[in-house]
């Protein structure tokens, strides 16, 4: 244990020494040249496709070079660091801990997709699914993983304020996203308010 304690604290370092900020394996297909290439199906646009694929699994970090992709902070992953810090904070009881969490608490409020009511995250490039989807559209992913966070912080801290901003990542899921019901008890939240899949 002592061990796998000691490597989450160098990669956390790590993490922390980029400001959270890093790249995303899917950011390289968010960009123009990989968006105009993504829709046609023509065979130079295949062959395109391809070859930044080819680029992106051998060399990623040469592919954001060039295509001059930054490294972004990723409301997923602020989501997923919340829940490490607050783990972490269990086993060791660092206050320390808590004040991590209270930073990316605030970035993550701050950074909420503002042209929904609610509280809602997605990701910090423009991405292709059966559509095109522009970068911070919400997703249920995004914004579940942060509330799941924001959950437990409150199961620990029984701080209100977390547990609010959990029951507001709810409405959103119950507002802006098309629900399809499969039958009187199932239904699937649709991945983003513009889709219906």
């Amino acid at each position: 244990m002592r061990d796998e304690l000691k490597i989450l604290k160098e990669l956390l370092r790590k993490i922390e020494n980029e400001n959270y900020n890093g790249y995303d394996p899917y950011d390289i297909k968010g960009t123009k040249l990989y968006s105009r290439n993504f829709y046609t199906n023509n065979f130079s646009a295949k062959v395109k496709r391809k070859i930044l694929d080819i680029i992106d699994i051998l060399a990623p970090k040469l592919a954001r070079k060039v295509m001059r992709i930054k490294k972004e902070k990723n409301a997923k992953a602020m989501g997923l660091f919340l829940m490490t810090y607050l783990n972490m904070y269990e086993v060791e009881h660092d206050q320390n801990y808590l004040r991590k969490i209270e930073y990316i608490t605030d970035w993550l409020i701050n950074n909420s997709n503002r042209n929904y009511k609610e509280l809602s995250w997605g990701y910090p490039f423009n991405w292709n699914s059966v559509i095109y989807i522009p970068k911070n559209t919400p997703s249920s992913i995004a914004s579940v993983t942060i509330g799941e966070a924001f959950l437990k912080i409150y199961n620990v801290t029984k701080n209100d304020k977390f547990l609010n901003y959990a029951e507001e990542i709810s409405k959103f899921l119950l507002s802006e996203l098309n629900i399809y019901y499969r039958n009187y008890n199932e239904l699937c939240f649709i991945y983003t308010p513009l889709d219906e899949f």
